[in-house]
């Protein structure tokens, strides 16, 4: 979980983490304690209704940056979902995870977009996929992630490992402001 001040508003202060198994941006005054804004990202049906949790875009936030003068802070994290499968005879539980990052209005508490990279291949056992750190290179104007995944479609070197579901590896990949990587 994380506390971010305001940029244009010293009264104010955001709060990012997860509450309810769902990643939660909530911008707060820090005298008064009343909430501007609370921002959930959740996932919803064909009627943009709530669907009951863990069905959720995104679980839990990594990592945040709010580019100096910039009125967006962007966030990374991943959603997961747990699943029952037959091993050894046995309905065993396990997670499997996709990343996601998304970008935020500071001002409105909206989304303006989020992405997910990684298929969640529900008959993979322990399928992985998490964007750990975002950053802003100032130099390049353009967002900087490092994401964790056990996804071929991330990997072009997958078939060099052994037993390579397991095995994760690092992707580093950036995004200009307006959402191109």
């Amino acid at each position: 979980m994380f506390l971010h001040q305001h940029t244009r508003d010293e009264a104010r202060m955001y709060f990012l983490g997860t509450l309810d198994q769902t990643a939660t941006v909530m911008l707060f005054d820090k005298g008064s304690m009343n909430i501007d804004y609370t921002l959930k990202i959740k996932r919803q049906d064909a009627n943009g209704v709530d669907l009951a949790l863990p069905e959720t875009r995104m679980n839990e936030i990594h990592s945040y940056i709010q580019p100096r003068n910039k009125g967006s802070i962007y966030a990374c994290g991943y959603a997961s979902k747990t699943l029952i499968k037959k091993i050894g005879g046995a309905d065993e539980p396990f997670e499997i995870y996709s990343a996601a990052m998304f970008k935020m209005s500071v001002n409105k508490g909206e989304i303006d977009y989020l992405y997910a990279w990684g298929q969640a291949v529900e008959d993979k056992v322990g399928h992985i996929d998490k964007c750990k750190v975002i950053t802003y290179d100032y130099e390049n104007r353009e967002l900087v992630m490092m994401v964790e995944t056990t996804n071929a479609d991330l990997r072009p070197s997958l078939s060099r490992y052994s037993d390579s579901k397991y095995n994760t590896d690092v992707v580093i990949l950036t995004m200009s402001e307006n959402g191109r990587f």
